[in-house]
């Protein structure tokens, strides 16, 4: 359960933190935003990310918990949690912006997700399997 929070945790605080990056730097080309309006959402963008993405933080848990157990390869494995990433994100911003979806929050959409699955494939999914019979036993 340990690795699985800790794999958890990288994937979802990464997104939070890159996430916002990219809506900003595609909706900024999109109008006419200078790089201080950037600067100055930024961290106004991450503190929203972070309270409204708790859902897709528990669902990627449960996700990583539940693959990590499963008799298949890795490479799998992180295609169940790309597909798990870009579900609990399109459901995030449906619940959040309600039916009503325009095409800012699908730049948004996109780039979250694009930057959820790049997360899930960075960052190395240790599973029961690797890990030493003592680090088994203690978790």
């Amino acid at each position: 359960m340990k690795q699985a929070l800790r794999y958890s945790l990288k994937v979802w605080i990464t997104t939070v933190v890159l996430a916002p990056i990219g809506v900003l730097i595609l909706l900024g080309l999109l109008s006419d935003s200078t790089i201080l309006g950037i600067v100055f959402w930024y961290p106004m963008i991450v503190l929203g990310s972070l309270m409204s993405s708790f859902l897709s933080a528990s669902l990627l848990l449960l996700g990583v918990f539940y693959v990590s157990r499963l008799n298949i390869t890795e490479k799998y494995k992180k295609v169940c949690l790309s597909i798990l990433s870009v579900g609990s994100t399109l459901l995030s911003f449906y619940l959040i912006s309600g039916s009503s979806l325009s095409t800012e929050v699908g730049y948004k959409i996109i780039a979250y997700a694009l930057v959820f699955i790049a997360c899930v494939w960075f960052y190395k999914l240790i599973v029961t399997s690797d890990l030493p019979n003592e680090l088994i036993n203690n978790e």
